[in-house]
């Protein structure tokens, strides 16, 4: 059975170099989650803290790929709150300098 990312490929005209690149990206991404998610939980705090690591080429047509301890609805609420602080240039907000 097709992943959703795959049925999205298919219907949307993925390249074979494209898929290539996105795999690799989302490799890097999961061995960098898996990493960050060993030392949350070695410090104790997994429960407490989370964490999203997202990934991407630069370009309208680049791949990205994301890694999270948080269920999908806390992590569009993250992005919302994100989005709206670097709009607002909220001091402590990331620059991305």
């Amino acid at each position: 059975m097709a992943t959703p990312r795959e049925r999205f490929a298919a219907v949307h005209g993925e390249k074979a170099a494209d898929t290539v690149q996105r795999k690799m990206l989302e490799g890097i991404t999961r061995s960098m989650g898996e990493i960050v998610r060993g030392v949350l939980c070695e410090e104790g705090v997994a429960d407490m803290i989370g964490f999203t690591l997202v990934m991407f080429e630069y370009g309208d047509k680049g791949s990205m790929a994301y890694a999270s301890t948080a269920e999908r609805e806390d992590f569009l609420r993250l992005l919302d709150e994100l989005r709206g602080k670097l709009a607002a240039e909220v001091p402590g907000a990331p620059r991305g300098d």
